[in-house]
């Protein structure tokens, strides 16, 4: 039997009292129901008030109701959690007879259970590989793994003799051992005699550099000579190299001092981001230094970092790095386009260099694991189907569902926090804005938790490997076909089967072109329940006031929407549409009586002057008459004060002279 009851179908547990005396709450009398004479439930008695008033019953009809519907949803849920266990149980029976029975027992009551069925995994096995025995036992102890995938078998072996990797296949395939393997293997052979920095892995982001660190500590596990460190941005430069007091610092009284920094110290292997790595580079020179004998540089999400904005900084940080002919070079990605290999080029060393390459096509494509639903209905019809879509999810994995919710922009992800904890729903968020300590605490609970909804921007869109992620929400336009795959691509990883769900509005439409590739269902999206739309409701009665009635906050939100979908190519939709849709979706969430007015900076950056539907600030301050009259005021003010300072000026001076004169008397 379950232990939450599901009220209304909604993800709000009532508590439940068990049978015996001391678990049954003494405060109201309650009720039981027809259905269910056991079991009893405590009623909200002024919510059921609010609920009968509605709809015309008495509050104990609205009770008797209540609780027919509680026991209805009683039974889905116990429903849903037999049919959960039953599927975890085959899924375990058919891994067990996979080619990867070390995982047997590991996913028991998971959503995402391997299936026999993994494509990905080839008949090569890890134990075959010329790998030192530490490394071997990590990988069949620790990883639990036998066989490589289709990208491991082919790059690792010409990794392993030294030649340069350029490899691009799907999200959650194993990309990350294809190039750490290597690096591990050439650092125990040669690396750990010299001492010193020995490999450098360079990551696009904070979250995927702790994700690597983690995997290769765990690879260096029976290894106890290899020390990892990671250097990644969000934290205070002064952490990394601390600063005393120098009599040659200049004012400040302070520099830099590298003898105290722990970055100067003996770590063989180092896990990076670009633009920390350049900032300590500029001000210490010992470790520009320790750059220099560098033998492996690995980069993950290559395709990230070797963009026009991201070259500058990567062509910087390589005059601290060996030539291409004195370092190997390992690169992988889920994409390569063709300003990336033209960039790739210059890094490697074409006559050793492997390149493999998973589809066959140019066209980027997901792993075949994922369902793929996409739904198109009006702009103001979006938020309530993503509560029906994120209810349905967690309906269909009751016991252990994850739902990552992407969104388009960082303000967006606030203002559905707002609602969702309107709703009564506990959400986490991410985002680029958050704190480092934020950020790590809600990567930890969506690694180590079972049931969660996360709201997010594109923070967690690449590289991210979270176990159990049952459901991919995407909301609104994504930038592209490659973003589009890469949020994709946080479930169904290694094997497991998850869902994938794009919410467009009607004008988004033609972005469904770029995706004709992809096995995407195009459905009509499903009407909301009368509980939904009643939640709805609710939680923006709930959130029309205090600072969303604010004229700043409601400025951010607006600005935000047409930021975005001005700066988004593909949209073959005029500004004064797209101003006139957010204005409306604006208004209708905070149940705004005017829109708010756009400041006057952000009207001039997209060219909004003339366009109907921008409400410009109003002028704050006097009539224009009384403001030349004040204008005329201030200039006589002013003349008059310069007049006193010039007398008074005179005055010193004429003092002064008198002064000297008397001085001058008194010595003669």
């Amino acid at each position: 039997s379950s232990e939450c009851l599901f009220f209304f179908g909604s993800t709000m547990p009532l508590k439940r009292a068990r049978n015996s005396e001391d678990a049954r709450p003494k405060k109201k009398p309650k009720r039981a129901a027809p259905d269910e004479s056991e079991d009893e439930e405590e009623i909200d008695e002024e919510l059921l008030g609010k609920f009968a008033g509605r709809r015309g019953l008495t509050q104990e009809e609205e009770e008797e109701r209540v609780l027919r519907e509680m026991a209805r949803e009683a039974g889905k849920v116990e429903a849903a959690e037999t049919a959960s266990v039953m599927a975890s149980e085959r899924a375990m029976s058919e891994a067990a007879a996979s080619l990867r029975p070390s995982q047997r027992g590991s996913q028991k009551g998971s959503v995402t259970s391997v299936a026999s069925s993994f494509k990905q995994l080839t008949s090569g096995k890890w134990e075959d590989l010329p790998l030192p025995p530490s490394i071997k036992k990590a990988l069949t102890e620790r990883f639990k793994f036998e066989h490589m995938t289709q990208v491991q078998k082919a790059c690792i072996p010409k990794a392993l003799e030294g030649m340069d990797i350029v490899g691009q296949a799907k999200t959650g395939t194993g990309k990350t051992l294809a190039y750490l393997v290597p690096m591990a293997h050439a650092l125990l052979t040669e690396g750990l005699e010299d001492g010193g920095l020995h490999s450098l892995v360079i990551v696009p982001s904070r979250e995927i550099s702790r994700q690597v660190e983690l995997v290769a500590k765990k690879l260096f596990t029976f290894e106890k000579g290899v020390r990892v460190k990671r250097l990644a941005g969000g934290t205070w430069r002064r952490q990394d190299v601390p600063r005393v007091n120098s009599e040659d610092a200049g004012s400040s009284g302070k520099v830099f001092d590298p003898k105290h920094s722990h970055i100067t110290k003996d770590y063989e292997m180092l896990i990076a981001t670009p633009g920390r790595l350049l900032g300590l580079v500029s001000i210490v020179p010992q470790f520009s230094a320790k750059l220099k004998n560098v033998k492996v540089v690995a980069f993950d999400e290559c395709d990230a970092m070797l963009t026009d904005q991201v070259w500058y900084t990567i062509e910087q940080l390589f005059e601290h790095l060996p030539p291409n002919d004195h370092r190997q070079t390992l690169m992988y990605t889920v994409a390569v386009p063709d300003a990336v290999n033209r960039l790739v080029l210059k890094m490697v060393r074409p006559k050793h260099l492997k390149r493999f390459r998973e589809t066959t096509d140019a066209l980027l494509r997901p792993v075949d694991t994922v369902e793929q639903t996409c739904y198109v209905c009006p702009m103001l019809d979006m938020l309530p189907l993503l509560l029906r879509c994120i209810r349905q999810a967690q309906d269909e994995h009751p016991m252990d569902h994850k739902v990552i919710v992407f969104l388009p922009t960082v303000i967006i992800v606030e203002a559905f926090e707002d609602f969702f904890a309107a709703l009564g729903m506990k959400v986490l968020k991410l985002h680029g804005s958050s704190t480092t300590t934020h950020r790590q605490q809600t990567v930890k609970r969506i690694r180590e938790e079972r049931r969660l909804v996360v709201l997010t921007s594109d923070v967690l869109s690449r590289g991210m490997d979270f176990p159990g992620v049952s459901c991919v929400i995407q909301y609104g336009l994504p930038w592209g076909v490659t973003q589009y795959v890469h949020r994709l691509g946080r479930t169904g990883r290694a094997g497991a089967e998850g869902k994938n769900v794009l919410i467009l509005a009607n004008f988004e439409r033609t972005f469904l072109a770029k995706l004709k590739h992809l096995d995407i269902n195009v459905k009509e999206p499903p009407f909301p329940t009368k509980v939904e739309e009643m939640l709805v409701k609710k939680a923006k009665a709930k959130i029309a006031g205090g600072k969303y009635q604010d004229r700043d906050y409601g400025q951010t939100v607006f600005s935000s929407l047409i930021a975005y979908y001005s700066s988004v190519r593909g949209i073959k939709k005029n500004k004064e549409d797209l101003v006139l849709l957010a204005r409306q979706f604006v208004m209708w969430l905070y149940t705004l009586q005017k829109c708010p007015a756009m400041p006057q900076k952000f009207i001039k950056k997209y060219s909004l002057q003339r366009t109907p539907g921008v409400t410009k600030p109003e002028r704050r301050g006097v009539p224009f008459q009384k403001t030349q009259k004040l204008k005329e005021q201030r200039k006589e003010a002013m003349q008059t004060l310069k007049k006193e300072i010039s007398s008074r000026s005179e005055t010193r001076k004429a003092e002064k002279l008198a002064k000297k004169a008397k001085a001058t008397e008194e010595g003669q």
